[in-house]
């Protein structure tokens, strides 16, 4: 027997006119039909969709059996920024490091644990930020932000009066650019003497890429 012979003017999902045989799993089943392949599934894996609609959404992930951070992204294609996937929402990448260590460089260098570090994704604007406790004696202890090959920027400090223990300097979230298989790290340097660095840790997410 036929199927249903009427339809909705838009998505033209199919339903029963009276002239029709009275048959409903047919009807249902023609309807079901109709409406699987209009259920939007949204791309889930470690790249983009080669070929992008415009407000097309996709999930990129670090790994797809055991994924670090899960990020929503929407196609903008009429944005005039090269970075067309706007971040929209999802989990920050986040990495820790407790030990605690010292260094006496006057010049931004990396710690003996290096970081901590974020290895970018793809070509893009990122938010980063953290915080890190410093212990030193009547000097000054800087943190810096470097970001590829980039030369490192100060995004911290603390001038320590006397003998501190545990003073916690917070990193507040700045937008920078950075490169696909760019390393983001945190280094320390010092104004003169030596400071230890410890519970350093460094969050990063989004803000569009490419």
């Amino acid at each position: 027997m036929a199927g249903p012979s009427g339809a909705t003017p838009v998505l033209a999902l199919p339903f029963p006119i009276p002239d029709d045989t009275v048959d409903i799993p047919r009807d249902i089943k023609a309807l079901a039909d109709k409406l699987d392949p209009l259920v939007p599934t949204i791309p889930y894996g470690t790249s983009f969709p080669a070929s992008p609609a415009n407000g097309q959404l996709a999930v990129l992930v670090n790994s797809t059996t055991d994924p670090v951070w899960q990020w929503l992204f929407r196609y903008n294609a009429n944005s005039t920024s090269p970075y067309k996937w706007e971040f929209i929402g999802g989990s920050d990448h986040v990495n820790i490091v407790t030990a605690g260590e010292a260094t006496s460089s006057t010049s931004f260098a990396d710690l003996a644990t290096v970081g901590p570090s974020f290895n970018v994704p793809r070509s893009g604007e990122y938010h980063i930020d953290g915080s890190v406790r410093v212990n030193a004696n009547n000097i000054q202890g800087q943190i810096g932000l470097k970001v590829g090959a980039a030369t490192t920027v100060d995004v911290g400090s603390v001038l320590i009066v006397g003998t501190a223990i545990d003073i916690q300097v917070s990193i507040y979230p700045t937008v920078y650019i950075a490169t696909a298989g760019d390393v983001a790290k945190f280094q320390y340097r010092v104004n003169s003497g030596s400071a230890t660095f410890s519970f350093r840790s460094l969050r990063a997410r989004p803000k569009r890429v490419s």
